[in-house]
């Protein structure tokens, strides 16, 4: 049995800006020596492809975020939250105050 897809068009359109936002900090000579392609073909690809490669990543249920970006489970942030939350909640201690020595 396939798995249904659903597309997600904010992601789409994310993903791609993404996607143009990091091949213009990178520049298209350094992308296309880096997949051995040549500038011409990287410019091509940007203005006739990209925007249907941002589409297929959102179909299939990814997304574009930059590489040292970590991933986390929404559960496990959740309780990351709940217990911050407790912690916060918490009186703050006052400051200690030391009792006057017999000498004073």
């Amino acid at each position: 049995m396939a798995a249904v897809c659903s597309l997600d068009t904010s992601v789409a359109r994310k993903s791609h800006s993404e996607i143009l936002r990091r091949l213009a900090s990178v520049g298209q000579v350094a992308v296309g020596a880096a997949l051995n392609k040549s500038e011409t073909w990287i410019s091509r690809w940007k203005s006739e492809d990209s925007e249907s490669c941002a589409l297929l990543l959102a179909a299939i249920g990814l997304k574009t975020v930059p590489a040292h970006f970590k991933c986390y489970d929404p559960k496990h942030v959740e309780h990351l939250e709940y217990f911050a939350r407790i912690g916060l909640a918490q009186e703050t201690p006052t400051l200690l105050e030391w009792p006057a020595s017999p000498d004073e």
